[in-house]
């Protein structure tokens, strides 16, 4: 019996060997690679973006980058597998309604970019991450003027191949959480309505002379190139227009009359040097000329004033002058308006963020630079969560962005953005919620004409015919 069982036993394993072997033989091809590692796109992040990936608060009826961070199973890691993106889409819900958008980039129809290994995931910049933008109105519901919850799902469309040689196999995915966590709803939160900001700009030089030899066409479109910025950089709902329009986020006029300053000229140049210490004779002059426009028109009065000296009739910080200049807690500020050439943003637009910022109290005594008062000790806006910084006018990606409340190198139009913490706070000043450092809500701007509704807006020069 016993002799007997162990030839059993040497049977068995013979017969398992055999098996064993003819499934090996026969199953070369039977099984693919897909079948032991699933090649299906893998949702490692999203950023839901007005600036940085890293703002708590978004602001109500402002464009918002969505880009989803994709990659390969970790199971395809070093075989050699790929998948390459070949649709997107993107489904919004503000609590009132739904919307589907497609990517701006990848744009529809260009040949599919492979989507980045999990190792090298989530990628800076990657090709094969679709981005999206969310049309504004959509973010300004007007049935609910309340904060409330945005909630994102996407769906994406793949070619995976196991190899270089392998023709491919074509499918989708759907994703309502990130991939870690399927079941946690990707969502982003919107505060509710707030202000618009409304500013005066008042041209500076000799009044004797013309309006036109202090304030150019060039120094014009420099300015309102700046204001532009300003809109983009601010949290405040989308657009700029007139004084006189009740809407958009951002509303200036440029005074017909130049604001006279002469004493302050010097006498050697001609040109106008601001300093701190001229400074205290140019403040009640920019303030009385805020006081004097509001007094004159009701329909169009201004929370701030914003003086501009033409770059080519001013000096900066080159020749030991100030490139701006603001009063904090104040309604008064100054910039010059320095045009840009080509590969050379202008940095005017950051420099009036910054002094329009200095009015509103950034930055905070508790956050300021020690050796710099009311200015950022860091050079990057994203240090506390990097690679999450995007210029919405271009819609392009920073990768080396600068913070608005510190003048650095590459600091300019295209590079600023705020710190999370003076988003926060200014968000607050225009009506928003309250926190450590901004303990009044809406202390600044206009609640008039901020609500939903169209956001085109079309500027540039004409013939007149």
């Amino acid at each position: 019996m016993k002799r007997r069982s162990q030839s059993s036993r040497r049977g068995g394993r013979a017969l398992v060997a055999v098996v064993l072997v003819a499934g090996a033989l026969g199953g070369v091809d039977a099984i693919p690679a897909a079948a032991a590692c699933p090649l299906i796109p893998k949702l490692r992040d999203v950023t839901t973006n007005q600036g940085l990936g890293s703002y708590s608060l978004l602001a109500r009826g402002k464009p918002t980058l969505v880009r989803l961070y994709l990659s390969l199973p970790s199971c395809a890691e070093g075989t050699g597998a790929s998948i390459a993106l070949t649709s997107a889409g993107l489904t919004a819900n503000n609590t009132v309604a739904s919307t589907t958008m497609i990517p701006f980039a990848p744009a529809p129809g260009t040949p599919a970019p492979n989507i980045v290994a999990y190792s090298a995931a989530p990628a800076q910049d990657a090709a094969g991450d679709p981005k999206f933008v969310i049309p504004t109105t959509f973010l300004a519901p007007a049935a609910n003027t309340n904060r409330y919850t945005l909630t994102l799902s996407a769906t994406v469309g793949y070619r995976a191949k196991a190899s270089a040689s392998d023709p491919g196999t074509s499918g989708t995915a759907s994703f309502n959480g990130l991939s870690a966590s399927p079941t946690t709803p990707i969502t982003a939160t919107v505060e509710k309505r707030t202000n618009a900001l409304r500013v005066l700009v008042v041209p500076m030089g000799d009044a004797t002379q013309s309006y036109a030899t202090w304030f150019d066409d060039t120094t014009k479109t420099t300015t309102q190139q700046a204001m532009t910025t300003v809109s983009r950089i601010f949290p405040i709902p989308d657009g700029t227009t007139d004084l006189t329009t009740a809407t958009y986020g951002l509303r200036y006029s440029i005074a017909p009359t130049l604001l006279d300053v002469r004493p302050l000229l010097q006498q050697a140049t001609g040109k106008f040097c601001g300093t701190a210490t001229n400074f205290a004779t140019l403040k009640p002059l920019l303030a009385q000329f805020l006081q004097a426009w509001n007094t004159a028109n009701p329909g169009a009065s201004a929370d701030r004033v914003l003086g501009v000296a033409a770059g080519n009739r001013s000096l900066g910080s080159a020749s030991g002058c100030n490139d701006g200049y603001a009063a904090v807690n104040a309604n008064v500020a100054w910039v010059r308006a320095v045009a840009g050439v080509t590969g050379s943003p202008s940095p005017s637009g950051a420099v009036a963020a910054m002094e329009l910022a200095h009015t509103m109290g950034v930055v905070p005594a508790g956050r300021q630079d020690p050796f710099s008062p009311r200015h950022s000790p860091n050079t990057a806006a994203d240090a506390s969560a990097p690679h999450r910084a995007y210029n919405l006018n271009s819609r392009s990606y920073l990768g080396t962005n600068r913070t608005v409340m510190r003048l650095t190198d590459t600091w300019n139009n295209t590079t600023t953005v705020l710190e999370p913490g003076d988003w926060a706070y200014l968000l607050c000043i225009m009506g928003g919620a309250t926190n450590t450092e901004c303990t009044t809500s809406g202390a600044v701007g206009t609640s008039t004409g901020v609500g939903a509704g169209p956001t085109f807006v079309l500027s540039g020069d004409t013939t007149g015919t």
